[in-house]
């Protein structure tokens, strides 16, 4: 190979590299480096497909900046730097790991499911800055804003203070209880109605809840079935608009293992008269007896001026489980 060959092929490797640098620098675009460099095109696309658009404002949402941006951002910064105070940024991503919430919350967000990036929401606190009251404010799955100073804590990108702007969570925002029936050694008003009767009460009171069991003292089960039925309920003089029902529940198995929906059942009347079953969402899985809220959304039965709901309760000569419910509310959300 002559000089001129040589020189001819070694121009065609330093052409190629540098398409390939060029290439590759186009594929993930420049990150920004601080707040009047934020509407970098990745970080647009990310924003505009947010759920969170519907909630939050346009200058808001011009303002938010992916978690790979805020990843970058962060890998700049020396050890133990911090971002102004002056200038804090809007993080939105997806929750997908949540440490325990007290007072604050560290969790832990990325750009989608298959993002390589992540990014730590460190101790940060609830919407508008105030302390966290409900351990259902952070899930995983939802979207969320975080406004916060990032820093380099020693190789982890995390937040500095800060707090969730805006979330796709509804239970992050504060409620208004449009009624609540609190079962404390009292029926609340609610009625027994027999279906198969086992020889005794099947629904009685406790210190704390209204309990249903097919067991007798001797510990033998019987087979029954019971409603329990609530007063009739003017949801339409209630001007409700975005109403949830939330019912804090926990069974107790006793005998053999069966499907709680078969069991434990629930019923919505819009007419005081027919009824209509409904999916309870959520069920305990051990026998702990530690109540978990199941929550539905109660839109399709807002306008309705005869609302009445029921627990169904039904036991067998194989299982009789121990139904209690603490509480059933009707609340809306204040977004």
């Amino acid at each position: 190979m002559n000089n001129t060959s040589i020189k001819l092929a070694l121009s065609l490797v330093f052409v190629t590299m540098v398409a390939m640098m060029s290439f590759t620098s186009c594929e993930y675009n420049d990150i920004p480096s601080g707040p009047k460099e934020r509407r970098a095109k990745y970080d647009t696309i990310v924003m505009n497909k947010s759920s969170l658009a519907a909630y939050v404002s346009e200058d808001i949402m011009n303002q938010c900046i992916s978690v790979r941006t805020a990843s970058n951002i962060g890998q700049k910064l020396a050890q133990g730097e911090v971002t102004p105070a002056a200038s804090p940024y809007y993080v939105a991503g997806v929750v997908y790991k949540r440490d325990d919430i007290s007072t604050t919350s560290t969790f832990y967000i990325r750009d989608n499911e298959d993002a390589v990036y992540s990014f730590e929401a460190y101790k940060v606190k609830g919407v508008g800055n105030k302390n966290f009251s409900n351990t259902n404010s952070v899930k995983v799955g939802d979207t969320v804003i975080i406004k916060a100073q990032l820093q380099n804590y020693y190789g982890t990108i995390e937040t500095k203070g800060g707090y969730v702007y805006a979330t796709t969570n509804d239970d992050a925002y504060p409620m208004t209880e449009a009624i609540k029936w609190e079962f404390k050694k009292s029926f609340c008003n609610w009625i027994v109605d027999v279906k198969q009767d086992s020889g005794f009460d099947l629904w009685t009171t406790a210190a704390t809840t209204v309990q249903a069991s097919g067991q007798d003292a001797s510990k033998v089960n019987h087979a029954g079935e019971a409603w329990l039925i609530s007063p009739e309920v003017n949801l339409k003089a209630k001007k409700l608009t975005k109403p949830r029902l939330n019912i804090a529940h926990y069974h107790l198995t006793r005998g053999a293992e069966m499907n709680p929906a078969d069991y434990l059942k629930m019923f919505i009347s819009t007419d005081g008269a027919t009824w209509q079953q409904v999916a309870i969402p959520i069920y305990t899985t051990d026998d702990k007896g530690l109540a978990i809220d199941a929550t539905l959304d109660m839109r399709p039965y807002m306008d309705c001026e005869k609302f009445r709901m029921a627990f169904d309760y039904i036991s067998t000569e194989k299982c009789a489980a121990k139904w209690c419910i603490k509480e059933v509310k009707i609340y809306e959300i204040k977004r």
